[in-house]
């Protein structure tokens, strides 16, 4: 068999390990949303007079990394999009759109749904825009900034952009909600007089998960993620451990993905102790 033949035979296998290995990945919204139920209440309920053409209650989503505030609020938001029209949500992740200009870019494209013009287009005119076509059709605008400290720290003009936002309703008599997401509160002391005088939201604190609250996740996940018997106790406490130690929910997912791989390559019915052990020796590294 050459190297051809043989990358077909694997990419042809029937799994042995996987059930849904999506499951794992860190991207995806887990079926069931464990031990997050008040935080989602809360968001949503601030969120609920949009839905009835009032405006939302900005609010600021708290917590550690990989505590579960994304998928929060991307879960809101495809829920209150999905029960009104009224509604218009926006995610931006600020670690990749970090300037005035490139936060309007996607604000436009959501209101649009189309890119913005790549000639002759400033922030002010985009914002312009946004701000007509929302009035025009009666939209309320939520928008979610994801690690929003990269674009206060990275933009001069972050504290307009904001400026801006809070105060669209007196110009162009429209509703919006914002949504930070953050992992401290110093963002706070960030902002300028002008804007913290108007901006105060209500915080959604994301406590980090407790071991017994990790093992629950994980466990969830490998049912959904797994072959019956896959898996069993003593290593997903082992990955368990990992977790709780490092502060880090996904590394848990990566290292159930990495090992259903490990075991499938084997040719194994089963992740073994063994398996658990040479993937540890690789991953403590960048742990």
């Amino acid at each position: 068999m050459n190297s051809v033949q043989k990358v077909n035979s694997i990419f042809r296998e029937k799994t042995t390990i996987f059930k849904n290995e999506a499951v794992f990945d860190v991207h995806t919204h887990p079926k069931n949303y464990l031990f997050r139920e008040s935080q989602l209440a809360i968001i949503a309920n601030n969120i609920k007079p949009a839905l009835h053409g009032r405006g939302p209650i900005h609010t600021v989503l708290l917590g550690e990394y990989a505590t579960g505030k994304t998928t929060a609020i991307r879960i809101v938001f495809n829920l209150a999009k999905d029960n009104s029209s009224k509604v218009l949500p926006v995610y931006i992740n600020c670690k990749t759109h970090k300037t005035r200009f490139k936060v309007y870019s996607i604000i436009y494209e959501e209101v649009f749904s189309k890119k913005p013009p790549k000639r002759g287009t400033s922030s002010t005119i985009l914002f312009d825009k946004i701000m007509k076509e929302l009035f025009e059709k009666e939209k309320i605008l939520l928008i979610a900034f994801d690690d929003i400290n990269y674009l206060l720290d990275n933009d001069k003009k972050g504290q307009q952009l904001f400026y801006e936002l809070l105060r669209a309703y007196e110009t162009f008599q429209v509703k919006i909600g914002v949504f930070p997401i953050i992992t401290s509160l110093e963002f706070k002391y960030k902002f300028d007089h002008d804007i913290s005088t108007i901006f105060i939201p209500q915080e959604v604190i994301f406590p980090q998960y407790s071991q017994e609250e990790v093992y629950s996740i994980l466990k969830d996940r490998c049912c959904e993620g797994f072959i019956e018997g896959v898996i069993n106790h003593e290593i997903l406490l082992r990955i368990s451990d990992c977790v709780v130690e490092t502060n880090n929910l996904r590394l848990g997912l990566n290292l159930l993905r990495a090992l259903g791989s490990k075991a499938e390559i084997d040719g194994s019915d089963g992740i073994t102790l063994y398996h658990y052990n040479e993937l540890i020796k690789t991953t403590k590294k960048y742990i």
